[in-house]
């Protein structure tokens, strides 16, 4: 369902949990505090000398404070830097 305000069009968006979800764009896996998770191709290209696992320790807004492997300190990352990691 799309609105038209003059020449401006609106897309709805569903809200499910942290995430925005909007129709029409890629769909991201759910990911949560606890899950162990992996740098995308992106997150690879953007920060090649970062660890590449860590776990998810906290959300904010599309970001997710990652601890990676080795570190004390967490990092945000945004949610397209990241994917779930095989267990």
């Amino acid at each position: 369902m799309q609105i038209q305000r003059g020449a401006v069009t609106l897309l709805p968006v569903i809200f499910m949990s942290h995430l925005i979800a909007v129709p029409g764009t890629p769909e991201i896996p759910h990911l949560q505090i606890g899950d162990r998770v992996k740098l995308s191709a992106l997150g690879l290209e953007r920060s090649p000398r970062m660890a590449r696992t860590g776990a998810i320790v906290g959300a904010i807004g599309s970001s997710f404070e990652v601890l990676m492997d080795g570190s004390k300190t967490p990092v945000r990352l945004h949610k397209t830097y990241l994917e779930k990691a095989d267990t």
